[in-house]
């Protein structure tokens, strides 16, 4: 751990993240069939995301990769443990524009915010 100019410790952690696959209800995904999506891990000016994939017939999308990130925690040294940092996941959808001279709209469908403290070993 490297001391911070502050005096807080700090240490740098990688963050992994296994995304297999997206299953939408089938109604929706009928409704969803020309869009597009993929998952993003993200970070304050850091972030990270898989392949975009397309809606399959059966309502499902197939990733089956990781995405990581890199953080750097400070630690607290009154209490031993470390500051939070949060993190976020988010999937969006790519919208296909109908007039071809125009860039496709991208969306956030869904995002979970959570701090990274909480997945880290404590030894």
């Amino acid at each position: 751990m490297k001391p911070r100019r502050n005096g807080k410790p700090r240490q740098k952690f990688k963050f992994t993240l296994k995304v297999n696959h997206i299953i939408f209800p089938k109604a929706i995904a009928r409704k969803l069939s020309s869009s597009k999506f993929y998952v993003l891990l993200s970070r304050a000016d850091k972030s990270n995301q898989t392949k975009i994939g397309s809606i399959s017939k059966g309502g499902k999308i197939e990733y089956n990769e990781e995405i990581s990130l890199e953080a750097t925690l400070l630690k607290n040294r009154s209490s031993n443990t470390y500051i939070s940092k949060h993190c976020r996941i988010v999937l969006r959808q790519i919208k296909n524009s109908s007039n071809p001279n125009t860039k496709a709209r991208q969306s956030s469908v869904g995002s979970i915010k959570f701090d990274l403290v909480d997945y880290i070993d404590r030894v």
